[in-house]
């Protein structure tokens, strides 16, 4: 929520690159990674599975939303690709 306000603000000139950045660093100060930053309550209230899954979910992002989507048509013609 903190992040949503933040990057919402009236003349946030954030790119969205920072974003990203600032995106996978509270998730790891969120589950505990960080060794930087002061170790966060929910880390200390979340289960194994459940860091990890908030570990896996950039790069679950990532190639969900970047993977090539692949149809029929790229399998029966060369000139689709």
């Amino acid at each position: 929520e903190t992040l949503t306000k933040k990057w919402s603000k009236d003349g946030d000139c954030t790119s969205p690159t920072e974003k990203w950045t600032e995106l996978k660093r509270y998730l790891e100060v969120l589950i505990g990674k960080n060794k930087n930053e002061k170790r966060s309550k929910q880390a200390k209230n979340m289960s194994i599975v459940e860091k990890n899954k908030v570990e896996l979910w950039p790069v679950a992002t990532v190639f969900r939303y970047t993977y090539p989507r692949l149809d029929i048509n790229v399998s029966k013609m060369q000139n689709h690709l």
